[in-house]
């Protein structure tokens, strides 16, 4: 296609001569992505018109339809303007479009254009599996037009089609921001204002007047710098995907996640209870050290175990705001993040691997460990920012566990509020947003700014919290150790841990010494749905008594001073089976997991 200066050079001319005026501007090759940019011939005042182009210059559908001699109903948008550029790059030798032609990039870098080692690069990231997607809709797209256009498969090949496509993604326009243009279609390509490089933020205007298309400034350009478009509010996955590059510290970046409980035994439940409050969508959009506002509300659903959920749907008024805000209590709050934290260390351990660089570094190899390093440090900042969450809860339950009180689920304990959990760093607002720095694979020059960083959560000072939560406020078998006669009990018999967590309960509400007497005494008056008058006999209560009849009175024979029949009645170890199964919290643990009853 000739050498890149000339070919400004003739593009330059080609717009002059067709009534485009750019007296205030010139166009430059080579910029810092190695591309072409548009740049300031003086300086251009705030809301001042830099460039114009007449209606003649864009191209719209009617101009494609016109130039490949069809009108198939089907061939619209995007594929009727790719068919245009090869129709006129390869086909049409005499096209009036050549010096805008001309000037397209042999390649747009979108990951459709990608090699098989480059698509490696993307593995473990959301786009892994989006640009399959994207690529077989081009293949239907190509093959219905080559039916409506009549073009060949030498003219209209995959490869050309794919070239195309990803100049049309990146040079395009919504017909929303050029209205007034005649036959548009819902996208339109206009020669020159395509070729102005994006900055986030940057203040620009396009304003359609009957004659052509105006490109005001927001703000005042000095001479020699850069004019910048503004592609919208943009993350890197999008960039990439559409544009072909990304932009470092992109503010408007994240790690999109969906959320998946179809395999819950409660899904239908939970679905009503989300419905309800308006919560159902499972798609999330997670900014670096920001979680967005209704991911917290939906992980609490998630976490609810049975019983939550059967209390809930008895509640007529109200119900959204208990589910969806803190009144499920301390547990609620850390199974929540839990469930968070192994969902983004799995995502995060993923994108860790497949990072090998290419034999071949390439400019889309770069583009694609940019894309995914950026990733990496949302996910490793959200989840610093989780643990932080979490440690502060823990300090919160050591302390409420020290003076007696709890956060539990307010149906378990009607008659005592106890209290609030503290507001946590690790839920802080989506950060401000700041400008960014240079991009990656395109022209855009840095953006000065002393904007604030991004808000980040204030780190644990210590694990001590963390560690005391699960040795002396999580009730689990360790806790054994504190009573020496129940200890006994445990070293002689082959039980269950579940049974043995239940019959604890059970002893710890006869014995007032016990560090969580209170916390278990507080629960009395607790039911488990299992045991509702209105609940028929269920499979688990039949199991449990299945295992009370193997237990009783043979226990209370043998250790009759620490499990006295008196007290471990069938109903009572119902009761404390319930409190067991209710309470329930897996605690990360390194690699493994402490499984403990949460009482506070």
């Amino acid at each position: 296609m000739g050498d890149n200066g000339k070919r400004l050079a003739d593009f330059v001319a080609w717009l002059e001569t067709n009534g485009a005026d750019l007296s205030k501007v010139e166009l430059r090759a080579g910029g810092g992505g190695g591309g072409n940019g548009v740049y300031a011939l003086q300086d251009i005042g705030e809301n001042e018109r830099y460039a114009w182009i007449p209606h003649s210059l864009a191209i719209t559908g009617n101009v494609c339809v016109a130039a490949l001699g069809v009108a198939d109903e089907r061939l619209t948008d995007r594929p009727l303007l790719a068919a245009f550029l090869v129709h006129e790059r390869f086909v049409n030798k005499r096209s009036f479009w050549k010096p805008y032609i001309d000037i397209l990039p042999e390649a747009s870098h979108t990951p459709m254009e990608f090699t098989a080692e480059e698509r490696k690069l993307l593995r473990g990231t959301p786009l892994e599996h989006a640009v399959d997607d994207r690529l077989r809709k081009y293949r239907e797209e190509h093959e219905l037009t080559k039916q409506a256009t009549g073009m060949s498969d030498e003219a209209l090949s995959f490869e050309r089609f794919v070239w195309a496509m990803g100049a049309v993604s990146s040079r395009s326009f919504s017909k929303d921001l050029v209205v007034g243009i005649t036959g548009a279609g819902n996208e339109v390509l206009l020669p020159l204002l395509d070729m102005m490089n994006h900055m986030p933020m940057r203040k620009v205007s396009w304003i359609a007047t009957d004659a052509g298309i105006e490109f005001v400034t927001g703000s005042a350009i000095p001479r020699g710098a850069q004019v910048l478009n503004n592609y919208g509010p943009k993350s890197n996955e999008e960039l990439l995907m559409g544009y072909g590059f990304c932009v470092r510290h992109n503010p408007f970046s994240f790690y999109h996640i969906r959320l998946n409980y179809s395999r819950d035994p409660m899904a239908r439940n939970k679905h009503a209870l989300l419905e309800r409050a308006r919560l159902a969508d499972t798609n999330h959009f997670i900014r670096k050290s920001a979680l967005p506002g209704n991911l917290m509300p939906m992980l609490r659903v998630m976490a609810m175990t049975d019983t939550d959920v059967r209390h809930l749907e008895r509640v007529d008024d109200g119900a959204e705001a208990t589910a969806m805000g803190s009144g499920l209590g301390l547990r609620i709050e850390l199974r929540a993040r839990y469930l968070l934290e192994h969902l983004l260390t799995q995502k995060l351990e993923l994108l860790r691997q497949n990072t090998r660089p290419c034999a071949r570094p390439s400019t889309n190899a770069s583009l694609a460990l940019a894309y995914r390093g950026e990733l990496g440090d949302i996910l490793a900042a959200t989840l610093d920012n989780l643990r932080a969450a979490e440690s502060e809860l823990a300090e919160f339950a050591c302390r409420a566990f020290e003076e007696g009180s709890h956060a539990l689920p307010l149906y378990m304990v009607a008659t005592d509020t106890g209290l609030a959990l503290p507001e946590l760093t690790g839920d802080c607002e989506q950060p401000p947003v700041r400008p960014p720095t240079p991009t990656i694979g395109d022209d855009t020059e840095p953006a000065e700014s002393h904007a604030a960083e991004p808000r980040v959560a204030k780190r644990p000072r210590t694990s001590a919290y963390k560690q005391q939560f699960v040795e002396s406020v999580l009730l689990t078998t360790r806790s054994f150790a504190s009573d020496p006669a129940f200890a006994a009990v445990v070293g002689e018999v082959d039980i269950d841990d579940d049974v043995l967590l239940a019959l604890f309960v059970a002893r710890i509400l006869i014995t007032p010494l016990s560090p969580w007497h209170a916390a278990v005494k507080r629960l009395e008056t607790f039911m488990h749905p299992m045991l509702w008058p209105e609940t028929k006999q269920s499979d688990a209560v039949e199991e449990l008594d299945e295992i009370y009849a193997t237990l009783f009175p043979l226990l209370s024979s043998h250790f009759p001073d620490t499990l006295p029949i008196e007290h471990f009645s069938r109903d009572r170890f119902l009761w404390a089976a319930g409190v067991v199964e209710a309470l329930m919290l897996m605690v990360p643990n390194g690699d493994a997991e402490i499984e403990g009853v949460c009482l506070i």
